[in-house]
């Protein structure tokens, strides 16, 4: 039998499932003494971001901090934070803490499991590894339609990997599933509390491969570098950044579905160095 890889690392889930995520936007909607939520002024959307934070210290507790004081002080940051109010009477932190500890040990989660990293990984033009079949492929089957023709390949599992193609049509539509929230996200946004669940439950999957050759996918990440460029929130990227992208567009062209959008064109011709 194969040992363990040396450098797994043992992973704890941090993070709340989508039931236990409900339970406790449930609790504090109806039991959190704050004047928003009595007033019905927050939303359970609103509510949910320190509903999935909360339930961190009881699933994978910090060894300095006991976490039933964890999430008692944690409960006061939100007041403060969120809803700019003092904190609410400790007693009643401390209620809202034992409600929230009663959902976990109600609710069980998988058990820890080792992780070798990377934990996830997105191409978009790699090499077949090992063999597996090629994303772009006018004979290949759409695992999800069943269509001749596909475009994009997913590979995904810890033990017992397993390949999944789709054609331009399915791989549309679902794309977005796959690909990293960070990325997808509109400038100024964050993640809510069912994306990161969403996000976190994938990676906890196990290693997840996706080679597309779809121009949508390329067509996102000169959106993203555009933006980037008039927003300095988002960190702009250097003139060498935008040259050496370009070139890897026009280097790949030959091997994508179709031809180049003029939208990518444009990018590449502004971006790209002269021959």
């Amino acid at each position: 039998m194969r040992g363990r890889d040396p450098d797994a690392v043992l992973k704890r889930r941090w993070w709340p499932t989508v039931e236990m995520l409900e339970a406790g936007i449930d609790v504090l909607t109806e039991e959190w003494d704050v004047a928003a939520i009595r007033d019905g002024v927050v939303s359970r959307a609103e509510i949910a971001e320190p509903a999935f934070y909360l339930f961190g210290p009881f699933l994978d507790p910090n060894p300095r901090i006991e976490p039933f004081r964890h999430v008692v002080e944690m409960l006061a940051d939100a007041e403060k934070k969120l809803f700019a109010a003092d904190p609410s009477p400790e007693h009643h932190r401390q209620y809202l803490a034992t409600r929230l500890r009663e959902i976990v040990d109600r609710l069980p989660l998988p058990e820890p499991w080792y992780e070798a990293p990377p934990s996830a990984m997105v191409v978009l033009g790699a090499p077949n590894p090992n063999g597996t079949p090629p994303a772009l492929d006018p004979e290949g089957v759409c695992g999800r339609c069943h269509a001749f023709g596909t475009v994009a390949r997913v590979t995904k599992g810890r033990r017992g990997r397993r390949t999944t193609r789709y054609c331009a049509s399915c791989w549309r539509e679902i794309r977005v599933t796959f690909a990293t929230p960070f990325a997808r996200r509109k400038p100024g946004t964050t993640l809510t509390a069912y994306e990161h669940i969403a996000f976190m439950d994938r990676i906890a999957e196990g290693p997840s491969e996706t080679d597309s050759r779809s121009w949508d996918d390329i067509l996102d990440l000169v959106r993203l570098f555009l933006a980037a460029r008039d927003d300095a929130k988002l960190g702009s990227s250097s003139d060498d950044q935008y040259s050496e992208f370009a070139t890897q567009i026009a280097a790949r062209a030959d091997g994508m579905d179709g031809p180049m959008p003029a939208e990518i064109e444009a990018f590449v011709q502004q971006y790209a160095p002269r021959a």
